[in-house]
């Protein structure tokens, strides 16, 4: 099973198998996909009746270029204390879980 996100030409299959009535598992299967990613696909994009290839490729592009800043980008004093545990020779998963327990409030975005 591929694990990219979905082409328009995959909707584009998508959308012909839903044409020839095919299930959610023969369309995954058809296109090497999970079928969990079809079924989702679809409810997402307007269902069975309404699946259209071109607003699900909008909607995917709309919200794959959607900025989302990473917490040590906007956190500049989160950032510095986590460099100077960096230079204390600690890796980046032990600095990591040594925040989560010491700011249980910020640590999951780290």
């Amino acid at each position: 099973m591929r694990g990219d996100a979905l082409t328009v030409e995959d909707r584009d299959g998508i959308l012909r198998c839903i044409r020839e009535k095919l299930s959610g598992r023969a369309i995954a299967a058809r296109l090497g996909r999970d079928a969990s990613v079809i079924s989702r696909e679809i409810a997402r994009n307007g269902g069975r009746a309404n699946y259209r290839v071109h607003a699900a490729q909008e909607r995917f592009e709309a919200l794959k270029s959607w900025p989302k800043q990473r917490k040590l980008e906007s956190d500049r004093r989160l950032h510095d204390l986590f460099a100077e545990k960096l230079l204390d020779d600690l890796s980046p998963q032990q600095v990591s879980g040594r925040l989560l327990a010491e700011f249980p409030m910020t640590g999951d975005c780290v």
